[in-house]
């Protein structure tokens, strides 16, 4: 009888979740209150030294060798509300020793939208030069731009993050985000379009994505047969070879 009344209640469960669809993440994390510092640091987590350090190095030496000091160009998928899947290519700005990833992007659009919603992201890496790939997929927090009016000091994670990514940019990247609402019907006067942008503090609109890693796949199409390899954050990062 009790196995029964379960397996009513999963039913019941499953109904209404399609009826009613939800975010796979609920709680989605932001930055934009009083535990703005908090949140940042949270997203950072403990790492097995040994496992951890192997995959990070592997794909930053990858990384160096493929790009030198030029863009280091990578797929991001995100998931929209409908779980219809996105992706564009971006520019890594910087990869932390803890993993963390870095991407700069304009909150009005559609990507930022979406990792608010549904906070999960991937990374795909290609490395045609060594004839690698990675991805890395995780949880992803967008790092905005209003600092709660209860925080005294200025210079928050919050601030850091953002002024540190802002003050890299050329002045033709930082321009972008003075440009008309991205993704709605094209505007007719090109000028509004404008090249350069010698701002010193970042608009409103620019945001740091941040991806904190749970999974990592590297895959070497060097060898026969080719060689993958998956790592995964437990209570510590554990790495198995996988069947390509």
């Amino acid at each position: 009888m009790k196995s029964t009344r379960n397996r009513r209640r999963h039913c019941r469960d499953r109904v209404a979740a399609i009826q009613d669809p939800k975010p796979a993440i609920q709680n989605v994390p932001c930055v934009n209150f009083a535990r703005t510092t908090k949140n940042i640091t949270k997203i950072k987590r403990h790492f097995s030294r040994r496992a951890f350090m192997e995959w990070l190095k592997e794909l930053r030496d990858g990384l160096d060798a493929e790009f030198g000091t030029g863009p280091r160009v990578v797929t991001l998928a995100t998931v929209d509300l409908t779980g219809w899947p996105h992706a564009r290519m971006v520019v890594c700005r910087r990869i932390d020793d803890d993993g963390t990833v870095y991407v700069v992007s304009d909150a009005r659009s559609q990507k930022n939208m979406q990792v608010r919603a549904r906070p999960a992201a991937e990374f795909c890496f290609w490395l045609p030069t060594r004839r690698t790939q990675f991805r890395v997929s995780g949880d992803i927090v967008p790092v905005a731009a209003h600092v709660p009016e209860t925080a005294i000091d200025l210079e928050s994670e919050t601030t850091r993050v953002r002024r540190e990514a802002w003050e890299k940019l050329s002045p033709t990247a930082r321009a972008l985000f003075a440009w008309p609402m991205p993704g709605e019907a094209r505007v007719d006067d090109d000028a509004a379009f404008v090249k350069s942008n010698d701002a010193t503090s970042a608009p409103d609109n620019f945001e740091v994505l941040l991806t904190a890693p749970r999974a990592v796949e590297r895959l070497d199409l060097n060898t026969h047969p080719h060689r993958r390899r998956r790592w995964m954050l437990e209570t510590e990062w554990v790495g198995v070879d996988l069947n390509p």
